[in-house]
């Protein structure tokens, strides 16, 4: 099974994603942006992109990884990420529909002020807080738009409850 956590950046996915490895049996934590800063430090002195999501490899190895480890592995995986851009989301959703045994695609959301506040109050060492700014715009249109995955709303919930609201969704759906 896997499980993918989009959102925009700060709204909780990580820490979501950490309180869902724990309570799902046999999972894994899975953060494709591992993938991302190795293709900017492989290619990046070559091609120089501001985002290494614009890399054409990132999509396809986050999706490879994320099969190989639901597959041949046999685990659980869970992937908090952020993918605002539809046509890379498409890409990925598309093929890990078709080859996952079963994928189940979440989208955290809550108020933009809410949003902002959570950037604001987080370690710089989970994110600059720049970069999440400079991306609310998109994240606000990604939490309206239900293709990036069922919404699960984070307003006035902890990161405990959003997890919880998270395995209800994945109990209902009684496939693991």
């Amino acid at each position: 099974m896997i499980v993918f956590i989009n959102g925009p950046f700060g709204v909780g996915k990580t820490t979501t994603a950490r309180l869902l490895v724990e309570k799902l049996p046999r999972a894994t934590f899975f953060d494709p942006e591992i993938v991302g800063v190795w293709l900017s430090r492989l290619f990046g002195k070559m091609k120089p992109v501001a985002d290494f999501q614009e890399y054409n490899l990132w999509p396809f190895l986050t999706v490879e990884i994320a099969l190989f480890l639901a597959g041949p592995l046999g685990r659980t995986v869970v992937i908090p990420m952020t993918v605002t851009d539809s046509v890379r989301w498409s890409y990925i959703r598309t093929r890990l529909q078709a080859r996952a045994h079963a994928l189940h695609l979440f989208r955290l959301v809550c108020s933009e002020e809410t949003l902002r506040s959570r950037i604001a109050g987080r370690p710089e060492s989970e994110g600059n807080h720049s970069w999440c700014l400079d991306h609310v715009e998109s994240g606000l249109l990604l939490m309206q738009d239900p293709w990036f995955g069922e919404s699960v709303i984070t307003e006035g919930q902890t990161p405990p409850e959003v997890a919880n609201l998270i395995l209800g969704k994945l109990a209902s759906a009684a496939t693991w």
